[in-house]
């Protein structure tokens, strides 16, 4: 069952402050419209600074070059939040980067919307973090964030999955390969899956510790039969997108980590790396 939403062209988002633990932090321009309990705890942030305003307006009508407006408002109101699978994704991704001993790890990040965990992690590597989204209005949000986050090592690209990464005018090379590649909160549909797989397979590199992350919150399908409104037995998208990691030869483990807000039982952190390649074979670089 679908549920189609006309969204307002013109979006507010309002600077906020968002802390997962310790020095971990960032400054996010998000969706005005976003309740604040949904993505606790925020923080008191120190006072703007010049040249950054505390709220700006979008119009998401300006900004996009998809015919269907009601999905291409639908994906930029859904960008524009902090889901609740971004601050887990962001630790375990933060963690990860402290456990290996290269200090120039390359990160992309899929479908970063806000570009929070992308961001947040940018600060633990000198190497190279591409923040990437197909939406041109969530791009123009990155380059906002990216911009008061003051992280020179963040590179913003555009990137509909299963296409070509076209990084924006003015911006450094990218690498061909990375070594992270994490994504919160953005599977919706089972057509989202293929594609997405699709870039993680091309982007990430063969290194034999190259690893996937991929915070999920568990979502299961509305059903309507003889008029009796019901939900699917289990997340179907989710499901799905394991059979599509071993169909392309991933290992898919879940990571169990202290909880940040009690809701965060329903998240599936998920650790996806390259099923290791028969003795012989070499894999290539």
């Amino acid at each position: 069952m679908a549920f189609v939403t006309k969204h307002a062209s013109v979006r507010q988002y309002h600077r906020r402050e968002l802390a997962v633990e310790g020095d971990l932090s960032c400054s996010l321009y998000c969706d005005i419209e976003q309740p604040e309990e949904t993505f606790a705890p925020f923080r008191q942030g120190p006072p703007v600074e010049a040249g950054f305003c505390k709220d700006v307006s979008l119009d998401w009508t300006q900004l996009t070059g998809h015919i269907d407006e009601v999905e291409a408002g639908s994906e930029t109101v859904r960008g524009g939040y902090v889901w609740i699978a971004a601050r887990l994704t962001t630790k375990f991704a933060a963690e990860w980067l402290e456990s290996h001993p290269r200090s120039d790890c390359t990160v992309l990040e899929l479908g970063a919307g806000t570009g929070v965990v992308g961001i947040m992690v940018s600060r633990l590597t000198e190497g190279s973090t591409v923040v990437t989204d197909g939406n041109p209005a969530m791009l123009q949000l990155l380059q906002l964030n990216t911009e008061i986050n003051r992280r020179r090592n963040v590179v913003i690209a555009k990137l509909l999955w299963g296409e070509d990464i076209e990084p924006l005018p003015g911006q450094p090379l990218l690498p061909a390969s990375f070594d992270l590649v994490v994504a919160s909160d953005l599977l919706y549909s089972e057509d989202d899956v293929t594609p997405l797989w699709s870039s993680v397979e091309r982007y990430l590199s063969h290194n034999a510790d190259a690893a996937f992350i991929l915070g999920h919150q568990e979502r299961h399908t509305v059903t309507f039969d003889k008029g009796i409104v019901g939900e699917s037995e289990q997340d179907e998208v989710l499901v799905l997108f394991q059979a599509e990691a071993s169909k392309r030869g991933f290992l898919v483990a879940r990571v169990t980590m202290t909880s940040l807000v009690p809701d965060e039982d329903l998240i599936h952190l998920l650790l996806c790396t390259r099923r290791p390649a028969p003795a012989g074979n070499t894999a290539p670089a």
